[in-house]
């Protein structure tokens, strides 16, 4: 007869986060009593002796923020905690991290692409591109680096006007709707200076809107910059006697 593959047993909920206390060398009886503590915390109480597989994508996401819970870290890194969540999902675990930062003052690290999260949760911030740190510190001083930035709109001629910009030492970047663009502006600039360069090139202004950067552009702008900047490829690059090392 064919043998049969042995049965595999499923964990339940208290039973995998007991065994991440386990796993961190607590005693069994604390792991299992601290696992019953922080699944109530994260709101799987009624769930605790359901099987694995019978957990949603959701409910999955918080047991394993309770098995992180388990030993009481003062550090946790959350690698993209509400991957796979619906909406109602996602605002659910974004308002249980927040509360747990904000009731127990531990310190989180969140890795993840969705840069709404980390602009909800985040006092700092840290750019990777191509794993490479390309710039860090608080949202307000990664703003700071970088000028003014207006958004406009005009009736008249687009040339003359746009050339004097840039005479003035301002960026304009046309967009696709026409009479449009997006202008970075130094730090000394002057919203008047708009209205005095379009008076002298019979340019009417109908829109000048204070640009924010958020979290978004922040980044696009920041791995933009890297992109452009970085040297040359090695194919690119003039040939160069190796050395061994």
């Amino acid at each position: 007869m064919p043998e049969t593959a042995a049965t595999v047993p499923v964990l339940k909920g208290v039973e995998f986060v007991t065994l991440s206390g386990d796993l961190y060398g607590m005693p069994h009886r604390d792991a299992r009593r601290r696992a019953h503590e922080v699944l109530d915390y994260v709101g799987l109480r009624e769930l605790r002796y359901r099987r694995l597989e019978e957990y949603s994508s959701g409910n999955i996401q918080r047991l394993k923020l309770a098995a992180a819970l388990v030993h009481d870290p003062r550090l946790l890194l959350l690698d993209e905690p509400t991957n796979g969540l619906d909406p109602s999902g996602r605002v659910a675990m974004l308002r249980l991290i927040d509360d747990l930062i904000a009731e127990t003052e531990k310190s989180v690290i969140l890795c993840t692409h969705l840069l709404g999260d980390v602009e909800q949760l985040c006092e700092q911030v840290v750019v990777l591109h191509q794993g490479t740190v390309i710039s860090s510190g608080s949202m307000d001083e990664l703003k700071q680096q970088t000028g003014n930035r207006f958004e406009i709109a005009w009736q008249g001629s687009d040339d003359g006007f746009l050339s004097a910009l840039g005479d003035r030492g301002a960026e304009p970047r046309l967009t696709n709707t026409p009479h449009h663009a997006r202008v970075d502006v130094p730090r000394q600039w002057s919203t008047t200076m708009f209205f005095e360069l379009a008076a002298k090139h019979d340019v009417v202004l109908t829109q000048l809107t204070p640009e924010e950067e958020n979290l978004e552009k922040l980044f696009f702008r920041v791995t933009d910059e890297a992109s452009t900047s970085r040297p040359a490829s090695r194919e690119e690059a003039p040939e160069e006697p190796s050395h061994g090392v």
